[in-house]
């Protein structure tokens, strides 16, 4: 190279770059692709099923014309075993013919059967028909009945009293059935009771204090509601009627006889719900659920100034039955029934139903027998409470 000024500032520019120090230190992400960067082994698996699907495509479906090719043999070979696993086998189609023909055989006998049992149906329709008659008709039965036959039978009923001077169960005329009470059955509700007589069964249930479903206006006092059903096998003629008129004005008769117990100004704007269902009637199935109801409202913390108890009784002209049952009530010499509802701590009458003529002496003999009866179930209401209550307590320390 020739000494000359432009030479020596070219070689001055070259010999400076030389020894200069990189513009930019090395960094090795510089290097990295600038499509996912850090996922290097999922683009890889990617392109690769990519690359095999474009490949397993070209080679089994592509058209290359209808001329011989490279990938002609591998695709007579894909598709030729495809189709063998698809077609019947000469094995398969000897058992889908034996098949077949088990299945033929088991329909013909099947319609053999009903052609034989049709061909019975008409033969007995033939010898039940009048030979002769008119098809267009309906023939009448091959036999009749007397009108006699469906003729009702009178009832007849036994005396009152046998001649040993005893009702027919044993019982005298101020004796009362044996009685079970028992309280707290119903577990949803918050109080219940169960009640059982000799022939009368009997649940009820006791719903609240709470507040209606239906907004109604403030009051200073709750309100009481029943409702008394009868089961349809509760009594021996089946009871199909849900809108029954004497369950109304039973249920009406029951709040009567308990608001005079309850503290119902306790309990302002509230509901107290009383719902009873008789199991089995044989008699008094009013006493009964007045009974029954009370238990149920001690059992479920309403306040009461009392229990409230209650008695029946029928009479006639000559003697009055206590505690009556269902055939005493419907006996023809009965001309009149008596029930009361009483509180006896406060000795105060809170219900008095009744029905038939009788003389103001007779009258005031009947209250006071009903009276003594409500007396002694006091006592035994008293102590199915206690034993409910000891019962509860039990559970109590139990489960803590």
């Amino acid at each position: 190279m020739l000494d000359t000024p432009r030479n020596r500032v070219i070689e001055a520019i070259t010999s400076s770059a030389k020894h200069r120090p990189p513009l930019l230190p090395p960094d090795p992400d510089l290097f990295k692709p600038l499509i996912f960067p850090n996922h290097e082994r999922r683009f890889k698996l990617i392109t690769n099923l990519i690359t095999g699907g474009l490949l397993f495509y070209g080679v089994l479906f592509m058209d290359f014309g209808r001329n011989e090719h490279c990938f002609s043999p591998i695709r007579r070979y894909v598709f030729g075993k495809f189709k063998n696993i698809l077609s019947v086998q000469s094995g398969d189609e000897v058992y889908l013919e034996s098949r077949v023909d088990n299945i033929k055989a088991q329909i013909a006998q099947v319609d053999a059967e009903k052609q034989k049992q049709m061909t019975r149906l008409k033969k007995n329709y033939q010898q039940i028909n009048m030979p002769g008659g008119d098809t267009r008709r309906i023939n009448g039965p091959s036999k009749t009945y007397s009108v006699a036959s469906y003729k009702k039978t009178r009832r007849k009923y036994l005396p009152l009293l046998t001649t040993e001077g005893v009702r027919e169960d044993g019982r005298k005329l101020d004796e009362i059935r044996p009685m079970y009470l028992r309280a707290g059955i119903v577990q949803k509700a918050n109080g219940s009771s169960y009640i059982e007589t000799s022939g009368t069964k009997l649940v009820c249930a006791v719903y609240g204090p709470r507040d209606h479903i239906r907004k109604h206006d403030f009051s200073s006092k709750g309100h009481v509601t029943c409702s008394l059903t009868y089961s349809p096998f509760s009594r021996k003629e089946r009871i199909i009627d849900h809108n029954d008129t004497q369950s109304k004005e039973l249920s009406s008769i029951i709040v009567e006889a308990l608001s005079s117990a309850i503290c119902i100004e306790s309990y302002p704007k509230a509901f107290i719900d009383i719902y009873i269902n008789v199991l089995e009637d044989n008699g008094n199935a009013l006493s009964h659920a007045i009974i029954a109801s009370s238990i149920a409202l001690a059992d479920a913390g309403i306040e009461m100034l009392d229990l409230v108890t209650s008695s029946s009784m029928v009479f006639n002209d000559k003697i009055e039955c206590l505690d009556p049952t269902a055939k005493e009530l419907n006996h023809p010499s009965i001309v009149g029934s008596l029930t009361l509802g009483y509180l006896p701590s406060l000795n105060q009458i809170s219900c008095l139903l009744k029905d038939g003529e009788q003389s103001v002496d007779k009258d005031v003999m009947c209250v006071t027998t009903c009276i003594k009866s409500c007396l002694r179930v006091h006592s035994v209401m008293k102590d199915c409470l206690v034993e409910s209550t000891i019962e509860k307590k039990k559970q109590e320390l139990d489960e803590t």
